[in-house]
Order: structure tokens, then sequence, then C-alpha cells
């Protein structure tokens, strides 16, 4: 049997040393590096403990032992903090927005568009000796309707555009349907300029005036051509017509 070597440090004697493991974490958390490292190197040599058949385990695997499980709560720590401080995704409901369908137009029909001609104030027009009976447009709303959408009229019916004033004017066949005679006059009722226009094909064409014009009369295609019609011509208008503001 080996004797032990005498402590070289003063603090640290016989009574001072750990007895088990718990008294070696005590010297491990207060710090007393000196005399633990002293006790280590004495723990090298093998003691049997004065208890009959009991052995002392070494410090070395006591103070491994001790450093493991000082780890190992503070990773459990760690770990436990982490997940407190993890923020829970907020979950948001879903958003339903309703589907708004925009409100189908009425597709315009030649019957349709008929009967919005028959609302409108009407004259009879007397041209190179043929009776001719014409809706009066007035207003905007009914100069940029016209004769839109309409597939037919009766030859001896028409449309006349009173303007407010003498002024140059033009016109297009924007979604008209039937080929018509253009004729423009001017505040006495003479012809100053007439035109064939072919039916809306989706190319714009416009058509016009040469001169300051009152009125504008539209007819069928062909029907300036049968009535022989010359610029000078004058159709007399009723009174209605030219002495209305």
């Amino acid at each position: 049997m080996m004797l032990r070597p005498p402590f070289t440090h003063s603090i640290f004697t016989r009574r001072h040393a750990p007895s088990s493991a718990l008294g070696c974490c005590f010297y491990v958390i207060r710090g007393f590096r000196r005399p633990m490292l002293a006790y280590a190197r004495e723990s090298l040599v093998p003691i049997r403990s004065t208890r009959p058949g009991c052995r002392r385990p070494p410090a070395t695997v006591l103070l491994l032992l001790c450093i493991s499980l000082t780890l190992c709560g503070c990773h459990r720590q760690t770990a436990s903090s982490a997940e407190k401080k993890a923020p829970t995704p907020r979950q948001i409901p879903p958003v339903t927005t309703a589907k708004t369908q925009p409100a189908k137009r009425a597709i315009p029909t030649n019957t349709t568009e008929l009967a919005r001609l028959d609302k409108l104030p009407t004259i009879s027009v007397t041209i190179n000796g043929h009776l001719f009976k014409l809706w009066v447009a007035r207003t905007d709303a009914q100069q940029r309707r016209g004769l839109m959408f309409i597939h037919s009229i009766p030859v001896d019916r028409g449309m006349i555009f009173v303007f407010p004033y003498s002024q140059d004017e033009t016109f297009w066949m924007k979604n008209t349907f039937i080929p018509l005679d253009l004729v423009f006059l001017d505040r006495s009722g003479r012809v100053s300029q007439f035109e064939t226009m072919p039916a809306w094909d989706g190319t714009v064409h416009y058509y016009p005036s040469l001169n300051a014009v009152r009125y504008a009369i539209e007819l069928n295609a062909g029907t300036t051509q049968r009535l022989g019609l010359s610029v000078g011509y004058r159709i007399l208008l009723p009174k209605a017509i030219t002495t209305a503001p």
C-alpha cells in the first residue's frame, strides 16, 4: 500500500477533502480550483475506504460527472426558454370576396330600334314630288343614336337632323347596318351637298360637310339618284322645324 503524499496547500487538508460527489460539486461551484486540483492529484493514488467492502471512486470521474450534469441543466434551461420565447403563428382567417359580374347589356334588335324611333316626333316633306315621313332628331342623344342598329326602313321613311344653328357637321356609320344617302341643307332648306354612305363594316369613314349646314336628312341609299336630286334644290320644310329654337 502506498502512502499519500502530503498536501502542499496550507488550506486544503484531509479533513477538507470531499468524501462524495456532493463535495466535489461544492468545491467546483465555490471556485476552489487549487484545492480541487490538489485533490485530483491525490485521487490518482488508489485509496481504500475505512469502511469495509467500499471503494471510493476517483475524483476525476466525479468531476466529469458534475460538469456533465451542469451542462445538461443549462441545455434544458436554454431549450425551455427558447420554447417560451418562440412566437406562436397567428392564424389569419381566409377572406372571401364576392365576385360581381358586370350587368349584361341588352343587344338592340330591329324591332326594339323601330319602337324607339316611333317615339320621336315626325314631319312630312315632299322631295321632287315624292312624300317622305321623317323622324326628327333634335337632342344630342337622339342625333348620336340616329339610325343605329336598324336593319331596314320603308322606302318613304328617313330621319332629319335639326341643329341649333348653322355649323360644320361630320357624320359616320358606326353600328348602322343599312346604306344611306346623306343630304346636307342650309338654313333655307337648299341642298348644299349629298353623299352615299355604305353600311357599317367595322371600318371608320367620316363624311364632313363642306360648308356650314343647318339640317341633314338620311334616306335609303339610292334615293337621291332615283329622285334626280341636285345641289341647289330647295326642300320646303314645315314651320315647326324652321321656327323652332
